[in-house]
């Protein structure tokens, strides 16, 4: 796949895993604290 690099591809999907990553970190560390998916609303 010569064009996936030229093209960026390469460099998105790895944003991609990153994000993936770091989201289900996130949700780790608020199930963690006991807030979970709850947004308080104001």
């Amino acid at each position: 796949m010569a064009w996936a690099d030229w093209s960026g591809y390469t460099k998105k999907v790895a944003m991609d895993k990153e994000s993936a990553r770091r989201l289900e970190r996130i949700e780790k560390n608020r199930e963690a604290l006991g807030t979970g998916l709850t947004k308080k609303k104001r």
